[in-house]
């Protein structure tokens, strides 16, 4: 478990001395299920924004193992190409594609749809960055899954 000192800590040093900053990553990572420490400092250091851990959070409120399908994840990536904050990138640009639709994934279902698209470009045309490439899919082939 994470103690409040440390989250003001990481929520300081992510916001860069910017105090409204600050308490938007407080809210943020205080938004997170309970992961062990060591996961939660990776995802806490590589997360690229405050709504993009606001919406991991959401995510993975959907799973009935939380923690297990961040280390599903965190294994996806290590076996990927990409680093993990391109992955959390190509995450938030998911999230705000749908962000207002009816879709209602859970964090497997996203990351399957990331996967696909990884494995599209890798065998494909190559993009400037993977969430360029999530981006360009998404816009020419729309995301069907949960509803």
């Amino acid at each position: 478990m994470n103690s409040p000192d440390h989250l003001h800590k990481l929520a300081n040093e992510r916001a860069g001395g910017a105090e409204s900053l600050r308490l938007s990553w407080l809210q943020a990572l205080n938004s997170l299920p309970e992961l062990d420490g060591e996961t939660f400092e990776l995802l806490a250091r590589a997360l690229p924004s405050p709504a993009a851990t606001r919406q991991l959070a959401i995510f993975l409120s959907r799973e009935a193992d939380p923690a297990g399908a961040v280390q599903q994840f965190l294994t996806g990536v290590d076996e990927s190409g990409e680093s993990l904050e391109a992955w959390l990138s190509a995450f938030e640009a998911f999230t705000n594609y749908i962000r207002g639709t009816a879709h209602r994934p859970t964090l497997s279902q996203a990351l399957g749809y990331l996967h696909c698209c990884e494995a599209i470009i890798e065998s494909g045309p190559r993009y400037e960055t993977f969430p360029m490439a999530v981006m360009t899919m998404l816009e020419t082939y729309g995301y069907e899954g949960r509803a």
